[in-house]
């Protein structure tokens, strides 16, 4: 399966640059440094997000409050800081904190009342986003903070700071993936809960830290997503957890648990923010990407399933022979 996913991501990276000759040729605007600027700022946030459910579909999971989450986070920034007058580094701090709180809640609901994580998560989704409109009172939370909209806007170096929020989190997600003991973890419980208990893991630890890391990383997106608008929305992040899923298993990460990386997501992340963008320069319906996304999760699923069958298939044939 890691040759697979290798090989997903090789093809992912030819994918962005044979993509990106193509755009380049048919919009002159397309390959300006103001542009590639913009869709990296433009993809930062759902990049976030879909690291974190990368660590949480290689754990065996799924987390379909993302969207809610993050709306729930950006309303309670903006409105400590518009209506309690608090500093925006310290509302930020706790934005940062509640979106870690809501991981674990989803962690602990899965883990220990064994409800299952499309019914928690499901149930989250529906939950927070009545929340984020109870504490909004049912419209956006303006500010005009200028540490806020430094988030968004801002730059550290040449770098903008969504896009050096993006790098840092990759990054940390990567080696904590491929380098700790806790990522080994996570992909032992994705890839087989069961012997992953009897070898004497802790299933719920894995499985509540890979929520908590979602849910913080969805934090700083709802945090950015507040910072662009200068407001805290409650219909912030509607829809962001279906494209998430879509751009985590177009980067080649087993929808079923157990293999995976965050190399193919930001990949697959990428690609399709350049798509995205390019239909914007050149007046095509925006909706159209809607289509080439579902056509793509369907063909990429499909493709998963033959080859899950055929290591299936291999395995079972290496079985016979040593057994004879």
């Amino acid at each position: 399966m890691t040759g697979w996913i290798r090989n997903r991501e090789a093809i992912l990276l030819g994918s962005v640059v044979a993509t990106g000759v193509v755009f380049a040729l048919t919009s002159p605007f397309f390959l300006t440094v103001t542009n590639l600027s913009n869709i990296a700022v433009q993809s930062s946030m759902i990049l976030l997000i879909a690291f974190g459910m990368t660590v949480v579909i290689i754990a065996g999971g799924i987390d379909l409050s993302v969207g809610s989450a993050a709306a729930v986070v950006a309303v309670c920034t903006v409105w400590l800081i518009a209506h309690g007058s608090m500093a925006a580094p310290l509302a930020i701090l706790i934005g940062l904190g509640t979106g870690a709180l809501i991981g674990a809640t989803n962690g602990i609901i899965i883990s220990k009342l064994r409800v299952p994580d499309f019914i928690a998560t499901l149930a989250m989704l529906t939950g927070l986003r009545g929340v984020a409109f109870l504490i909004a009172g049912g419209f956006a939370i303006r500010s005009t903070d200028p540490q806020l909209a430094f988030v968004a806007n801002g730059r550290i170096g040449p770098i903008p700071v969504p896009i050096l929020a993006v790098a840092v989190a990759f990054v940390a997600v990567h080696l904590m993936l491929a380098n700790t003991t806790f990522g080994r973890a996570l992909y032992a419980v994705g890839g087989n809960r069961h012997a992953a208990r009897l070898a004497g893991l802790n299933i719920t630890r894995p499985k509540v830290g890979a929520y908590m890391i979602a849910g913080t990383l969805t934090a700083v997106a709802g945090i950015i997503g507040a910072s662009r608008t200068a407001a805290g929305s409650p219909i912030l992040g509607t829809g962001w957890e279906l494209q998430a899923i879509a751009i985590v298993i177009l980067g080649g990460t087993n929808l079923f648990g157990g293999a995976g990386g965050v190399t193919g997501t930001l990949l697959a992340g990428l690609l399709l923010g350049m798509t995205n963008n390019w239909m914007s320069l050149t007046g095509l319906s925006w909706w159209l990407q809607g289509v080439v996304v579902g056509t793509l999760l369907i063909l990429v699923v499909a493709l998963n399933q033959r080859q899950l069958r055929r290591s299936t298939s291999s395995l079972q044939g290496g079985l016979r022979k040593a057994e004879a």
